[in-house]
């Protein structure tokens, strides 16, 4: 990409993508730093006249859907102003940022920004692919009213290639239906879901809207750089007269593979896909569950641009693995943690808090559904303490009868093992993937000194005991 001035907007398949002050890699050279504005304030919607319109919360960075382009090796400053009515923080998921930049306040050292308040982030763009930053204050209500964005680091090495933005989210509603649904905030209070799947809404949208456009070019493959920002929805995207291929998983380019079937594809994560239409009927993305059929469905149109064959551009496309971030053959350390409901015949009662153990109806009646290690009130870290440049393997255990979506901060870590996610396996990626009872092992070389939570992108999960930390010195 050539060097571009700031607020310089690009005609690009999602439209209007902004890229402040951002300039080419050059070896060599000194990493650039790029400004870009990022207000937290609320905007209208109606989500392509599905609901009622209502205010929906939002970083306005003056471009379409909130995307901010970068190039690998670069250090975006982003002069954040909160313009809401209440404090929020912002996340820079996937992203290895320096301690007091990772947007949780409190002990994790990133301040609480207040109404009217400003301040600048500092972050670097160590690692290319398709990111994103949300709020971690309250992210369970925040981010389920549209705290998000997409944050894309470019690789000038990988193949270039027409690019669709897929950002998936659900809204919860009530009312009689589509066009007359009323936003239904109360969904998001405390409540017998975040025992279960999580909070789900009724309303799918693509992009913010029910109606998207998606475009696909008329000749060759395209690059679908995929989110799922809903709070609690497990998405399992299939495709319709189209090749697909993974090419990159939470943003770090892996080994190609074909989906040939639907994916799991948890909250927080991110897919990238080469899709090519196939035969002569419409290509179609379908949004389902494995429950009912294949779900939702979404028909993609022949836009006017050309680009590269998938059968060419697929060998351009190979495992990313930053050598500082590679484990050790023998790691240093090795830690358990054990993903489990609450107790019903457990002899000294159905979790901890504080230390202590609790009687069931105690946890339920205070919203307390899930344990990390017999922990159910977020107490339990840190879950290790290692050195900058050290490998610890975690075993991770669900012994629950509900999948779950474990994120890491800060850092991508290595999948050794995997009982319900073998595309995972030797590959990176910031969240694992757990089906119902499945066991995995991951092995992490620590990278960035500081607090680090660790906690499911369930997010009614995290907030009722599915929290923890490790720490970096």
């Amino acid at each position: 990409m050539s060097k571009l001035s700031r607020r310089t907007i690009l005609n690009a398949a999602t439209g209007g993508l902004c890229v402040a002050g951002l300039g080419a890699l050059i070896p060599g050279r000194a990493a650039t730093l790029a400004n870009v504005d990022v207000v937290a304030r609320s905007q209208q919607t109606s989500l392509g006249r599905a609901v009622r319109p209502f205010d929906r919360w939002t970083y306005d960075t003056g471009t379409t859907n909130s995307i901010i382009r970068g190039q690998f090796g670069e250090t975006i400053q982003a002069n954040f102003l909160n313009r809401l009515d209440a404090p929020t923080t912002v996340h820079w998921h996937g992203l290895r940022v320096s301690k007091g930049m990772d947007g949780v306040s409190g002990k994790f050292g990133s301040p609480l920004v207040q109404p009217g308040e400003t301040f600048e982030y500092q972050v670097p763009l160590r690692d290319p692919g398709t990111h994103w930053y949300h709020s971690h204050h309250d992210s369970l209500n925040q981010i389920a009213r549209g705290l998000y964005g997409l944050l894309i680091v470019e690789n000038p090495q990988e193949p270039s290639l027409f690019e669709q933005v897929l950002v998936f989210d659900d809204w919860t509603v009530m009312g009689p239906g589509r066009g007359n649904y009323e936003i239904n905030w109360t969904k998001l209070e405390p409540s017998l879901a975040w025992g279960h799947d999580g909070v789900k809404g009724r309303v799918l949208t693509i992009n913010g809207t029910v109606n998207p456009r998606l475009e696909l070019a008329f000749e060759g493959a395209t690059r679908l750089r995929m989110l799922n920002a809903a709070t609690g929805r497990v998405f399992r995207p299939s495709f319709e007269n189209a090749r697909a291929w993974v090419v990159a998983m939470d943003g770090y380019t892996c080994q190609p593979f074909e989906l040939s079937e639907p994916l799991f594809f948890g909250p927080g994560q991110r897919l990238d896909v080469l899709l090519e239409p196939a035969g002569l009927g419409r290509t179609q993305l379908f949004l389902g569950e494995n429950l009912f059929g294949k779900g939702t469905g979404f028909e993609f149109g022949l836009g006017l641009e050309s680009s590269g064959a998938l059968a060419e551009t697929l060998p351009g496309f190979t495992p990313y693995a930053p050598a500082e971030l590679q484990p050790e053959l023998r790691a240093s350390q090795r830690v358990t943690l054990d993903m489990s409901e609450l107790y019903r015949d457990h002899p000294e009662g159905a979790g901890k808090v504080k230390g202590e153990w609790q009687d069931w109806d105690s946890l339920v009646n205070s919203h307390r559904y899930w344990l990390f290690n017999d922990v159910a009130d977020n107490s339990l870290g840190p879950l290790f303490t290692g050195r900058v440049g050290e490998t610890v393997e975690v075993d991770f255990v669900n012994n629950s009868a509900t999948h779950h979506v474990m994120h890491f901060h800060g850092q991508h870590v290595k999948v050794k093992s995997s009982t319900s996610a073998s595309h995972e396996i030797g590959n990176f990626r910031d969240s694992i993937t757990f089906e119902a009872w499945p066991k995995a092992t991951i092995a992490m070389k620590l990278d960035r000194p500081g607090l680090r939570p660790l906690h499911c992108h369930i997010l009614g999960h995290q907030v009722s005991g599915m929290f923890t930390y490790y720490e970096v010195t």
